[in-house]
């Protein structure tokens, strides 16, 4: 298939991660997706995240601040992921 960005018809390349398919375009850099494969990435993302959190609930003790509060609760590795676009 053919780059939709590029007007020279640049070949896309396809390449398969985790059972996604990304067809890549090695002159502009653009990243294509077919129907249904970035539900398919944000679905293991979620997986992954909810992995995570399971496992760092089990490691961390529940504290409290000396006043009585509650410390403010910490970030999900979702939330952790998205700040880079802050």
């Amino acid at each position: 298939m053919d780059c939709p960005r590029c007007t020279n018809r640049i070949e896309l390349t396809e390449l398969v991660k985790h059972g996604v398919t990304l067809d890549l375009c090695p002159s502009c850099g653009g990243l294509w997706l077919d129907k249904g494969e970035l539900s398919k990435i944000l679905g293991q993302m979620k997986q992954a995240e909810s992995e995570l959190d399971r496992e760092f609930a089990a490691v961390q003790p529940q504290t409290h601040h000396p006043h009585g509060h509650k410390y403010k609760r910490p970030k999900t590795t979702m939330e952790k992921l998205f700040d880079i676009f802050d």
